[in-house]
């Protein structure tokens, strides 16, 4: 864990024309964005807190360029395409993304922003620069993380400088949260990357709580009700309608409260689960438990006495979050530094 004397930044942030100002924690997205739809739920969460000081976004996996791509476009539709100060595309592997076709080259040449094709080094610049500032910096890691195990293996003094939260495995739970432990997607389709990464995760959100995340009823109409006023959700909901057409995938399209429709309600929601953990989203809702995890040749996740320490959701405690996220989501407090 880092030892500093950390300087808190604040935001300025108007609420029914009324100034706040608010701590912000600086934030580097590592995504695969352009496959499951949860990604870009958790970025909407992240763009949608005052709270947030998103500083890079990593398209990370196969299609990097692609989910790029994806992630232009999403950006452009939600009227965000100019606060994301730098998109950065991760180790280029051969691969179709499910939006293959949503969005294109075209997307991504719309971007006014710093576009990087070093993914380790831009990750790596920002730990340099939270250190030289003083302030914390938390790496999301919704991915199977090629780029952010390359940026450990170049410099691996900036792992114990900064907070590493993770989407990922399955420790006593899998599908839905219910079902037997899995080899989860994220930790299995890169296993050198994991065995970089993982050592170094502070917090982790497996499938045993990732797996139970829907949102429905009430507040998915809240959802559909607040899109007119809110250009994050509506272009959410957009990409949301788009992926249904696309998904071949049970497991996403089926969760705990029942099959996604884009009327009723929503997939299921992994990194959304996760975005939520990190420290400026209310608490309370996991329970949380200190594990040792140790990783597996066959991709599983074990709670393990020889394994690596960190903070792991193992359940549901209440069923607020879903509310919560709403109302986050909805939200139209306005930063204005």
């Amino acid at each position: 864990m880092p030892r500093f004397a950390a300087t808190v930044l604040f935001s300025t942030v108007t609420v029914f024309g009324a100034a706040h100002q608010i701590p912000t924690l600086r934030v580097v997205l590592d995504t695969d964005l352009g496959d499951d739809i949860d990604d870009t739920w958790a970025l909407s969460a992240l763009l949608q807190s005052p709270a947030v000081d998103l500083r890079l976004i990593v398209t990370d996996s196969y299609g990097s360029q692609s989910r790029a791509n994806a992630l232009a476009k999403f950006l452009r539709l939600a009227g965000r395409l100019a606060e994301v100060p730098q998109i950065a595309i991760g180790p280029e592997r051969k691969g179709a993304t499910i939006m293959d076709g949503w969005a294109n080259a075209s997307d991504l040449d719309q971007f006014p922003g710093q576009l990087r094709f070093d993914a380790a080094e831009a990750i790596i610049e920002e730990v340099e620069a939270s250190v030289k500032d003083q302030v914390p910096l938390q790496l999301l890691v919704l991915s199977p993380s090629a780029a952010v195990a390359a940026a450990i293996r170049k410099a691996p003094w900036i792992a114990q400088r900064l907070q590493i939260s993770a989407m990922g495995g399955s420790l006593w739970h899998g599908t839905n949260g219910t079902g037997p432990p899995e080899a989860e997607w994220n930790v299995l389709a890169d296993m050198p990357s994991s065995r970089v990464v993982y050592p170094h995760v502070t917090t982790l959100c497996p499938l045993d709580v990732a797996g139970a995340a829907q949102i429905d009823g009430v507040q998915y109409q809240q959802l559909l009700h607040c899109q007119e006023r809110v250009p994050v959700v509506k272009a959410l909901l957009e990409m949301y309608s788009a992926w249904l057409l696309r998904c071949p995938w049970s497991e996403p399209r089926h969760g705990p409260k029942g099959p996604a429709d884009a009327e009723l309600r929503s997939s299921v929601l992994y990194d959304l689960a996760a975005a939520t953990m990190l420290p400026v989203f209310p608490g309370g809702f996991m329970k949380l438990q200190e594990v040792h995890v140790a990783l597996e040749d066959d991709g599983f996740t074990v709670p393990s006495s020889s394994g690596w320490p960190m903070t792991a959701g193992i359940s549901w405690r209440s069923p607020g979050w879903e509310t919560s996220v709403v109302q986050l989501l909805c939200s139209t407090a306005e930063v204005i530094v």
